[in-house]
């Protein structure tokens, strides 16, 4: 239990393989002013820390102490109380083009670094980034998959828990001829994910289909669809 003014974090540390990195990431957290108990879990891979919030100590700094000595934090949970202040949603996002820690370390901090972002876990195994954010006009899906495109990334799924998806959605995969590439799939996975309507879009290379989540309507149709691929020269 926490007393007094004192509050707890836990961080999911990445890149810990043996006692002394694990010894290694207790050092610099106790280092730290301020924090008065920390423990740190090979097994699970988690830092408990129990600190006095200041200017020179908050979650941000233990997170950026952590990141300093060479490991990856892969998730920041705090108490109850501190998270249910505002209501908070969950997204999936299937990200292309990770092939590495180091991807999955930039997507995971640039995602978060977004106002409004509670938590994110990116798993390179999976390609899935999974973040909890508070909604807002500047924290939403959208915004979050532009932030992943704007570092170089491809976002090829949006998956929504199904509460969210008010609208019925409908699903359909076209066979594509002429693609060559991965800078052909990804023309017709952008062509595909900009119109109305359209909820979510894989696109296979190795199979030439276009897999295509959308809301039916008068604009959003398997022919208008087809006419967008064909639009764009495939």
């Amino acid at each position: 239990m926490v007393s007094g003014n004192c509050q707890a974090v836990d961080f999911a540390v990445g890149g810990m393989t043996c006692s002394r990195c694990s010894d290694a990431v207790k050092k610099a957290l106790s280092s730290m002013p301020d924090v008065k108990t920390v423990s740190v879990s090979l097994g699970t891979n988690m830092a408990h820390v129990e600190f006095l919030p200041s200017s020179e100590c908050t979650v941000d700094i233990l997170k950026e102490t952590i990141e300093d000595i060479g490991y990856d934090v892969n998730d920041i949970i705090l108490p109850h109380s501190e998270n249910s202040m505002k209501p908070t949603k969950t997204v999936a996002i299937a990200v292309g083009g990770m092939t590495c820690s180091m991807c999955s370390s930039a997507v995971h901090k640039a995602l978060g670094e977004t106002p409004g972002v509670k938590s994110v876990n990116v798993s390179l195994s999976t390609s899935l980034a999974t973040i909890e954010y508070e909604p807002s006009s500047e924290c939403n899906p959208e915004s979050l998959s532009d932030t992943i495109e704007c570092i170089g990334y491809d976002v090829n799924d949006v998956i929504l828990p199904q509460a969210e998806k008010v609208n019925p959605v409908k699903t359909v995969a076209i066979a594509v001829g002429g693609m060559t590439c991965s800078m052909c799939s990804s023309a017709v996975h952008k062509a595909l994910t900009e119109l109305p309507g359209v909820k979510s879009v894989n696109v296979s290379l190795s199979t030439n289909l276009a897999t295509i989540e959308y809301e039916p309507s008068s604009e959003c149709t398997p022919e208008s669809l087809a006419d967008t691929i064909e639009c764009i020269g495939y």
